[in-house]
């Protein structure tokens, strides 16, 4: 069966992710979703720019659209490193 390719990303690579809408553990709830997804870019404030919470870099979400996709494995390793410089 041959893979379909788009963008550099193949199918088998592109099924690591899951959408939020059913995500399948009970942490973190929808609305702390809402609030981590909302936090992942970085922002402008009058006060100045805001960082991003490191979502995005950490390969963690991935936007398609209106939808936003999780990769599972690396949320958990973006959890795991938010306390590790404390």
């Amino acid at each position: 069966m041959q893979e379909k390719v788009t963008s550099n990303t193949t199918t088998a690579q592109a099924a690591e992710f899951i959408p939020v809408t059913i995500w399948p553990h009970p942490w973190p709830s929808q609305s702390a979703w809402r609030a981590m997804i909302f936090a992942a870019d970085a922002r402008k404030t009058s006060k100045g720019t805001i960082r991003g919470n490191g979502l995005i870099e950490a390969g963690a979400i991935r936007r398609v659209g209106r939808r936003v996709l999780v990769n599972p494995p690396r949320f958990f390793a973006w959890v795991d490193s938010q306390g590790a410089g404390k």
